[in-house]
Order: C-alpha cells, then sequence, then structure tokens
C-alpha cells in the first residue's frame, strides 16, 4: 500500500482524523516489507498504532514527541523464524526478550529442532501471565511429543503409540 493510500485508509476508518500525535517518527528511509524499495516518510503513531504515513508537514501533523530518523532505516519489527526463547520467555528476567528487541525482532518462533514445551496450553498461559516483550509463537515439538509417550526408546512407534502422539 503506497503512503498516499495508508493516509487514506486511516482517515476513512476516523484513526487519523486528529492531526495531533503521540509520536512522529520524521524524514526515515521506510522499508515496509511489501518489496518496494525505501522511500523517505513520516510515521505518526497515536496510542499503540500506526496511523499515518506520509508527509507530516504538508499534512499538518503535530506530536508530542519527534524522533528525527533522517538518515536511519524505519522499518517493522522482523521475524526470527528459529530461536531457543521458549524457556526464557516464562521468567520474569527473560520475558521482556530485550536481546531480540535490541536487535529490531518483534516476533519470535520457538519450539524448533523437534522440541519443545509440553503442554503448549500451559506454556502459552504462562507467557500470557508474564507479559512478553515480544511476540511468540511456539511449534509442537515431534519429539517432545514422541518422548511423552514413549520415553527415551529407539523403538518404532506402534499404531497405539502413534494414537497417543496425535492426540
Amino acid at each position: 500500500i503506497g503512503a498516499a493510500s495508508l493516509v487514506q485508509y486511516f482517515d476513512v476508518e476516523g484513526q487519523a482524523q486528529n492531526r495531533r500525535l503521540d509520536l512522529l517518527i520524521r524524514g526515515g528511509s521506510v522499508i515496509d516489507g511489501t518489496g518496494v524499495g525505501a522511500r523517505i516518510a513520516d510515521i505518526g503513531v497515536s496510542g499503540d498504532r500506526i496511523v499515518f504515513v506520509g508527509d507530516a508537514s504538508r499534512e499538518r501533523r503535530t506530536a508530542k514527541r519527534v524522533i528525527e530518523a533522517k538518515g536511519l532505516i524505519v522499518a517493522p519489527g522482523f521475524i526470527d523464524p528459529h530461536t531457543h526463547a521458549a524457556e526464557d520467555l516464562g521468567t520474569m528476567a527473560g520475558r521482556s526478550n530485550q536481546n531480540y528487541l535490541f536487535q529490531g525482532v518483534t516476533t519470535v518462533v520457538t519450539g524448533n529442532d523437534g522440541s519443545g514445551p509440553l503442554p503448549i496450553g500451559a506454556t502459552l498461559r504462562r507467557w500470557e501471565e508474564v507479559g512478553l516483550g515480544t511476540n511468540a509463537a511456539l511449534f509442537v515439538g515431534h519429539g517432545s511429543v514422541r518422548q511423552r509417550v514413549m520415553g527415551m526408546s529407539d523403538a518404532s512407534p506402534d499404531g497405539a503409540d502413534l494414537e497417543k502422539m496425535k492426540s
């Protein structure tokens, strides 16, 4: 979506009618993940939402706080599709996931390599309770499921074992 389309969309939705923003990131090279090359634009934020992308001066947008981003790249958060962050995310010390945030990663995927916490529901509830600093996705580890059903056996699972693993 081009910047003009975004402005029009947000105005139609009533999100950007207020010209006063909480935050304005001004003059950065915006890379939006759509495959279009970088473009110089301002980004306006109200509350926890991006409500404006375009030329803030031309649109007479002001903000309580301004970040001058000239010469910097502004991009949405990145996704790290292969992390081993599950254990850290459930702790009070690791829940903020700052080591990823400082690198621009806002979504981590964990439970890779066939391992991961079981039951998943308990892990997701724990993450909800402690509050995470990033988004997180969790795979069901096939090795964890197999170990839950068969222990450390290297035997081939029989039909009953496979049904237990599926459930």
